[in-house]
């Protein structure tokens, strides 16, 4: 894959997001830069891909292209990562438990079986979608959809269905960007 074909669709057929098989919570990392940023291209590619891919000089160029384009531009990139997490359901659960600021202590999550963690994940998801306005006004959108985006992967990683989990971050994706323009796909055959 190469910058060039990327730019040609960014500029000339207004796509506003690349969608990679990737890590989709280690995306979250590559999004930040690429919008933001926030943090050092070689560390975020490394960290930002599944194990292995941020290693290719080409999502570096990738990642590094898209964060120049947003510094000049005011509708900016976005990145997304759709494949399955490399990291804990539980790990996820707790950074969700964070941002809800719930009133129980977090050792719960360590401490539950796979059911219980299940059900957890249930009720992250079903908090996030009823409390979605007051947390939204006291957050932000972005840290309440990373948030929602993170509940939906665990309990997907949970259920084992990771098929599905990948057919509903597509669609999240898919739905997020209507309004913005054309996302470009990429499987791993084709990108790395």
């Amino acid at each position: 894959m190469s910058v060039s074909f990327v730019r040609s669709l960014v500029e000339h057929d207004g796509y506003r997001s690349i969608a990679c098989e990737s890590d989709c919570l280690a995306g979250l990392k590559v999004n930040t830069f690429v919008e933001d940023g926030e943090g050092w291209l070689i560390e975020v590619t490394r960290t930002g891909f599944s194990p292995g891919f941020g290693a290719s000089s080409a999502n570096r160029e990738l990642v590094d292209w898209m964060r120049e384009y947003n510094e000049s531009h005011t509708e900016k990139l976005r990145f997304y990562g759709f494949a399955a997490p490399a990291t804990s359901p539980r790990t996820v659960l707790a950074a969700v438990h964070a941002y809800l600021d719930l009133p129980w202590d977090v050792c719960e999550i360590e401490q539950a079986g796979d059911a219980r963690l299940r059900l957890i994940a249930d009720d992250f998801l079903a908090l996030a979608a009823v409390e979605s306005a007051r947390l939204i006004a006291t957050t932000s959108y972005e840290q309440w959809w990373r948030a929602s985006w993170r509940a939906r992967v665990a309990a997907g990683l949970l259920r084992e269905q990771t098929d599905a989990m990948i057919a509903a971050n597509l669609e999240e994706i898919m739905t997020r960007e209507e309004r913005r323009g054309p996302t470009l796909l990429l499987t791993r055959g084709f990108w790395s």
